[in-house]
């Protein structure tokens, strides 16, 4: 869902090294996984572009915008970005570019990261937890499905489930501490 697309992007661009990771913090990422993944991509291309842009192109978007929206500066005519960025207009796109460059690249390493710990988190589970939260999570089937293909009882392949969880999120904060270490 949108609400949740937007708290996982509020988790994830703000993921720090000292973060402790609750049960249902990662259960969160888990559900998004395939979201956060996508967001990866999209840091990725958003990186390239930026990488790309000139500020010829820049200013070849700036005229398009002032003469498509009519805006105006100090006057009644349109505005001409040349005419009022100056000599220092390149040096202002690139500090500007740069920045956005940089701030890009801090979320694709964040979330890069918590995508490679969770995925080493659930290869070190064991296999009926792997199995479970692989099935749930990663390939999306309903608990009953999981749970009937296992020969368990719906309630029983829900406790397994949270037992899963937690030991994936005792995993994911031991593989976290020994990283700051």
């Amino acid at each position: 869902s949108l609400n949740t697309q937007k708290e996982l992007n509020v988790h994830t661009d703000t993921v720090k090294e000292e973060d402790t990771m609750t049960t249902e913090k990662l259960k969160n990422y888990l559900e998004n996984m395939k979201a956060l993944e996508r967001s990866i991509e999209n840091h990725q291309r958003n990186l390239s572009e930026l990488r790309s842009r000139t500020f010829e192109q820049y200013i070849e978007q700036e005229s398009y915008r002032a003469h498509k929206y009519g805006i105006r500066v100090k006057s009644s005519r349109i505005a001409d970005p040349t005419a009022y960025m100056g000599i220092y207009g390149r040096e202002a796109f690139e500090k500007g570019r740069q920045s956005q460059i940089d701030e890009e690249e801090r979320k694709l390493r964040a979330k890069k990261h918590l995508c490679k710990r969770i995925h080493a988190a659930i290869g070190k589970l064991s296999n009926p937890a792997k199995e479970i939260i692989t099935r749930r999570y990663l390939e999306g089937e309903k608990i009953e499905e999981i749970a009937e293909t296992m020969g368990l009882s719906r309630a029983t392949g829900f406790r397994r489930l949270n037992a899963a969880l937690e030991e994936l999120t005792g995993l994911y904060e031991t593989l976290q501490t020994k990283g700051a270490a």
